[in-house]
């Protein structure tokens, strides 16, 4: 009964089945670029060739970042800015994953000072603001596997739109520079067509005279 289990385990390493596997991870980058545009990002699709498509990983990474600028012309009172942006990556009109990254500020300012110069006890500049964030999303529809699959390239389109505010007191004058930078990555997860990765010769060299080994055993045992 031994000599068949261990003959069963060398037939399994020798004709190993199908196996999942991913592709190399495909990145894209953008920015940094003042907001409120779109472009075309380009991904490879998946080879039917590999074996069977099984998911469509994709992770989109964003970080909006510039400057915030206020000046309180009413009444003392709390001043609510932030700095954000929607970043999208998307087939046609239809959004595929989307990251919102924001920088929030809550500032307390006095009565207008009578200058307009975004500073003093009135007004407030902040400069170097950078915050990131990241969303990812696996797609497993049939769809979403006709689309991505084939010959060349699939063509997305990738969007950043500011999305920066304030708000505080009666009178309040805001000035934003918005930009927006990151990458987005894809990956395909398939189950492949060809039989796993081949045992080292050292392997089944070992395995045979484990083999005879054992022949040798149940023949003196017998003897």
């Amino acid at each position: 009964m031994r000599m068949i289990r261990l003959l069963a385990t060398a037939a399994a390493i020798v004709a190993a089945p199908a196996f999942a596997a991913v592709t190399p991870t495909q990145t894209l980058s953008f920015g940094p670029n003042n907001t409120n545009w779109s472009t075309t990002f380009n991904f490879d699709k998946f080879d039917t060739n590999l074996g069977t498509l099984q998911a469509i990983n994709i992770t989109l990474n964003g970080t909006v970042l510039g400057s915030i600028q206020f000046e309180n012309l009413g009444s003392p009172g709390t001043v609510n800015t932030s700095l954000s942006a929607t970043i999208a990556l998307a087939n046609g009109v239809n959004p595929i994953v989307v990251t919102l990254p924001a920088a929030s500020f809550t500032d307390t300012a006095t009565s207008f000072d009578g200058t307009i110069d975004f500073d003093g006890t009135s007004g407030s500049t902040r400069s170097g603001i950078s915050s990131s964030a990241a969303n990812s999303v696996t797609l497993t529809s049939a769809p979403a596997f006709a689309l991505f699959s084939g010959l060349g390239q699939i063509p997305l389109t990738l969007s950043a739109m500011a999305t920066s505010s304030g708000n505080g007191g009666g009178n309040l004058l805001t000035l934003f520079n918005t930009q927006a930078s990151g990458s987005a990555s894809l990956y395909y997860t398939y189950q492949s067509s060809g039989p796993g990765p081949v045992p080292e010769p050292g392997m089944l060299g070992l395995l045979g005279l484990g083999l005879v080994g054992l022949v040798a055993a149940r023949r003196r045992k017998t003897a």
